[in-house]
């Protein structure tokens, strides 16, 4: 079982595109659809934020 810091620590990293769309059970390219998904680009690379999505999602951006 996860303690609350285990939990914590999990939401706090940076998801894949891969990862993000398996919490939220969709598909890769529904996130991909979305202009305004709030991402962090480096480079190539595109990674997310779990809180910041979660407030994306909300409505409150």
């Amino acid at each position: 079982m996860k303690t609350s810091q285990q939990k914590e620590q999990n939401e706090e990293r940076l998801l894949t595109k891969k990862e993000l769309a398996k919490r939220l059970r969709v598909s890769t390219r529904k996130i991909e659809l979305d202009p305004n998904f709030p991402c962090i680009r480096w480079g190539s690379s595109v990674r997310y934020r779990w809180d910041a999505v979660l407030a994306y999602l909300e409505g409150g951006q």
